[in-house]
C-alpha cells in the first residue's frame, strides 16, 4: 500500500526517502570497494570486500523493495 501524494508531489515521501538511502550508501560501497582492491594486507581486503558485499547486498534489498513499491 502505497502513502497518499500530493497533487503536486511525482513520487510519494517513502520513494524518495528510499531513493536517498540508496544514493547514500552508494559513497561507502566505492570507498570499501576501492579500500579491498588497493589495501596491503589480506586482513584488510577480507574485511574491506565484506563490507562493501554486506552493502551491496542491502542496496540491492532496497533497489526491489523501491520496484516493488513503485509498481504497487
Amino acid at each position: 500500500m502505497q502513502a497518499p501524494m500530493k497533487e503536486n508531489e511525482k513520487f510519494g515521501q517513502v520513494a524518495i526517502a528510499l531513493h536517498w538511502l540508496t544514493a547514500v550508501a552508494m559513497v561507502p560501497i566505492v570507498i570499501f570497494g576501492l579500500v579491498s582492491v588497493y589495501a596491503d594486507g589480506a586482513e584488510m581486503t577480507r574485511t574491506a570486500l565484506l563490507v562493501h558485499q554486506s552493502i551491496g547486498f542491502v542496496i540491492l534489498a532496497v533497489a526491489i523493495f523501491r520496484a516493488g513499491w513503485r509498481l504497487g
